[in-house]
């Protein structure tokens, strides 16, 4: 069973595709701070919406 499409209190933070890395548009990142905002776009909702990571230490 794959986890990766559970959002919300039952998400699995550790249920990353790797193979989406290098297709993601990075929107933020705090210097120094080691976390980063990236958007998806091999996953989109019905809305037209990319799929958001917040990726941090």
């Amino acid at each position: 069973m794959t986890r990766y499409f559970v959002y919300g209190e039952a998400q699995d933070s550790a249920a990353l595709r790797p193979a989406y890395l290098p297709h993601a548009l990075m929107i933020s990142h705090t210097p120094n701070a080691g976390d980063v905002y990236l958007l998806n776009p091999c996953v989109v909702t019905a809305d037209g919406e990319w799929e958001a990571w917040y990726l941090a230490h």
